[in-house]
């Protein structure tokens, strides 16, 4: 296929991009007529308007239909399905939605099609009956693990952290670590929604990161995370190293970077100020969580080579930067135990050779529209190639085990 013929998938997100837009711009008409309503006394012309106005709604939604029925049945990627999901509620038509997302995940089982069915059914949808039918289901297959992911993503969305913390982990077969100072991981998710915490760790990153510090965990044992910003996941390895009488090392420079958007200072305070005032309120700072102000590359000599029992990468995400964190820092890890890390969003080997080409192209951006953070990932696949392991769900976080 030539570079002038856009491949089905890039059609259907483009359609959806101009449907949504036109879809704004009908919406404005109505919204005007409505405002001018006074000015027909009968009201035929507005009706006769309002109706017009509403069809061409739903010739824009029909015409997405179209894309989509042309395409056949692409692998959508997460921008294209968010971009679908938009243009059909924007014309009314959130069960069309629904039905996208529901042929999406049976096709592919992703996280990200499993987190935007939840979000329409929350919002557009009867979300008590949504509930209920995946619970129904559950009990009868009480093993669907991709109906039990789905009541996951609704009770997170819903603010039900510590629910959907346990729906998480039931799908992946896994039991709650059990460490900690709240006592399981569920009630740590509880504490954490009530605090500025929450970045771009999802729930089920959040999940799987506890399950692998808890398979880790040791007496006397040291985490190493590199990338800790307000300490959501350090929050969760700190927990774990605190039932196991470990520590955690967190290493950031806290000032942010140019490379992406966070910003060295959050509501007044510095970032360093934010991290230490959430370590202090979950009583980890100083105990379990010792902060490192430094670069990574700049600390290395901390720990002697096979002291480390899980490292966590989660900081520069160019290509450079997580090159040079697994180079340095993976020889630090025990045998058995646990190299580990965030923002791999798609595996190398499921790349077509077009994106494979752009990330190769940015390879000094932090994030590629459409692919995800492509430097995590080639570095990723450059250095662990199929031992690295993820849920296999769309879920970012990825993991491999020393000797393993």
């Amino acid at each position: 296929m030539t570079e002038s013929s856009p491949s089905p998938r890039s059609t259907a997100a483009d359609v959806a991009g101009a449907v949504i837009a036109e879809a704004r711009q009908l919406d404005q008409a109505m919204a005007l007529l409505r405002n001018a309503r006074h000015l027909d006394r009968d009201g035929t012309l507005t009706a006769e308007r309002e109706a017009a106005l509403t069809a061409s709604k739903h010739q824009l939604a029909e015409r997405l239909d179209a894309a989509l029925a042309e395409a056949g049945a692409p692998a959508l990627s997460d921008a294209a399905l968010k971009a679908i999901v938009q243009a059909y509620e924007a014309t009314g038509r959130p069960e069309r939605a629904v039905a996208v997302l529901s042929a999406a995940i049976e096709r592919a089982d992703t996280a990200n099609a499993c987190w935007l069915l939840a979000d329409v059914m929350r919002r557009t949808g009867d979300a008590t009956a949504f509930e209920a039918g995946l619970r129904a289901h559950l009990e009868a297959v009480p093993g669907d693990r991709t109906t039990r992911r789905k009541l996951a993503c609704l009770l997170a969305l819903q603010g039900h952290a510590g629910a959907g913390a346990v729906e998480f982990l039931r799908a992946w077969g896994h039991e709650d670590p059990g460490f900690g100072r709240f006592g399981d991981f569920t009630r740590l998710m509880r504490h954490l929604s009530g605090m500025t915490i929450w970045e771009g760790l999802r729930v089920e990153d959040a999940v799987m990161l506890a399950s692998l510090a808890g398979r880790a965990a040791r007496p006397g044992g040291v985490f190493v995370e590199i990338g800790s910003w307000l300490g959501m996941s350090t929050s969760i390895l700190g927990d774990v190293a605190a039932g196991a009488g470990a520590k955690v090392f967190a290493i950031d420079t806290w000032a942010g970077s140019e490379s992406t958007w966070q910003e060295g200072r959050v509501r007044g305070r510095s970032l360093f100020d934010a991290f230490c005032a959430n370590m202090e309120a979950l009583g980890l700072l100083g105990s379990a969580v010792i902060p490192i102000v430094s670069r990574s590359d700049r600390c290395t000599e901390l720990l002697a080579p096979g002291t480390v029992d899980l490292l966590f990468i989660d900081g520069d995400h160019r290509y450079a930067g997580v090159r040079a964190d697994i180079a340095q820092w993976a020889p630090k890890v025990r045998p058995g135990g646990i190299i580990c890390g965030h923002d791999c969003n798609r595996r190398y080997d499921t790349l077509s050779d077009g994106e494979k080409a752009m990330i190769e192209a940015r390879l000094g951006d932090n994030y590629i529209d459409g692919i995800g953070h492509g430097g995590v990932i080639k570095a990723v696949h450059e250095a662990f190639g199929g031992r690295a392991e993820s849920a296999g769900i769309g879920s970012s976080l990825w993991w491999v085990t020393v000797g393993g």
